[in-house]
């Protein structure tokens, strides 16, 4: 159902757009100004600047619906969108313990499948929940964790798994897994 009440990228800024976002990095952790403060934006400001970073990386790509930017909307005023800011990796993930309003106001939008629906480790009060928006030809690197499901509204995923006892060590650097699939970078065995 979020797809349906959601829609498109318009359609989520205007519901949830006023919601206050830690911005982070590639590494996960919220980005800090040059007074060492934590960055925040709304929700809306947030996506915006990732789309504009995504053109920016993007120039050849022509797709008019990607083009979010509205200038009666905030913008993120600590983060400038230049040269130097091309490489720069912005990330949409948040949480319902360091973001619970969030999460509560996206909650009535979708559930867990019915066969998880009654386990403990996913029934919303228990469980730690996770929002995660990327951009197209964006990757998140190997990861392990508990138990977890995932609900993708729209997009498509590749997903490459490595036995549980793979060390650290053989995975390496974090890679963007566009790389593994266009043979740019080999996978770890």
């Amino acid at each position: 159902p979020a797809i349906q009440k959601w829609g498109d990228r318009e359609t989520f800024q205007t519901r949830f757009g006023s919601y206050a976002q830690y911005v982070k990095g590639k590494d996960v952790q919220p980005l800090k100004d040059a007074q060492g403060k934590e960055c925040k934006a709304s929700t809306r400001a947030l996506i915006d600047t990732m789309v504009k970073l995504f053109h920016k990386k993007n120039p050849h790509f022509d797709d008019d619906s990607l083009d979010a930017t509205n200038d009666n909307q905030p913008s993120m005023t600590n983060i400038d969108i230049d040269d130097k800011s091309k490489e720069m990796d912005l990330l949409f993930l948040t949480n319902n313990i360091e973001n619970p309003s969030f999460l509560h106001a996206l909650s009535p939008d979708y559930s867990p499948p019915t066969p998880l629906a009654n386990l403990d480790s996913f029934s919303s009060n228990k469980s730690f929940q996770v929002f995660w928006a990327m951009e197209r030809g964006s990757s998140h690197p190997f990861h392990s964790h508990d138990a977890a499901w995932l609900g993708q509204v729209a997009g498509s995923r590749l997903w490459y798994f490595l036995p549980p006892n793979t060390p650290r060590k053989a995975v390496g650097r974090k890679v963007n897994g566009c790389d593994y699939l266009l043979g740019r970078v080999t996978v770890p065995e």
